[in-house]
């Protein structure tokens, strides 16, 4: 005689605690609020500046300076808490997001100060999009800087992008590890004798 007891049905999701769903959906608001509240504040950015400021060089130190901040505090959200790997994946998102609109807001203003440093006139989305092509290292070419500050710029992006790669996900993936550790204790099978 068959057993008529229904089986539940095992899905990834059933894996995953309740608490730590509610943690990812905090998450995800606070990504899309963040990436709202960035997106909103570039679109502030004039398109015409004031000739006698060089406001590119100003921008790009204020943006590391709040860049370099705000990694720190990520990371210290981070190694507080319960579920680290949710706030490392927001702490990337959002510093790629912050990381990418410092650079946008640089080539617009340098665009606005000297029409004419890039191939066309950029707007604020194609600004978003030379930096996102130089970031991602795909290059396609059909916006490239043609001003010496311009291609400085672009430079030093590009320098840039290559410790924002290596870096910053080393960070993250660190002080994930580290607060995994503090939570659940050393794993035994990384421990050598």
């Amino acid at each position: 005689m068959e057993d008529s007891t229904p089986v539940a049905r095992k899905h990834l999701f059933d894996a995953i605690p309740p608490n730590r769903w509610k943690a990812i959906a905090l998450s995800v608001v606070r990504v899309a609020i963040g990436l709202g509240f960035m997106w909103w504040l570039y679109s502030l950015v004039p398109k015409d500046v004031d000739e006698r400021i060089f406001i590119p060089g100003v921008l790009l130190l204020v943006g590391l300076a709040v860049y370099v901040w705000f990694v720190k505090k990520e990371i210290e959200r981070i190694l507080g808490s319960r579920y680290p790997e949710v706030l490392a994946v927001e702490g990337l998102i959002l510093s790629a997001a912050l990381f990418m609109v410092i650079f946008a807001t640089i080539y617009l203003v340098i665009d606005g100060l000297n029409p004419g440093s890039f191939t066309e006139p950029l707007t604020h989305l194609s600004s978003h999009y030379l930096t996102l092509t130089i970031l991602s290292t795909v290059g396609f070419g059909d916006i490239t800087a043609v001003t010496d500050q311009a291609r400085l710029a672009v430079m030093i992006q590009m320098a840039l992008t290559l410790g924002f790669l290596a870096v910053t996900i080393r960070v993250f993936s660190w002080a994930t590890k580290r607060a995994l550790v503090r939570r659940h204790g050393p794993d035994t099978s990384t421990q050598h004798n």
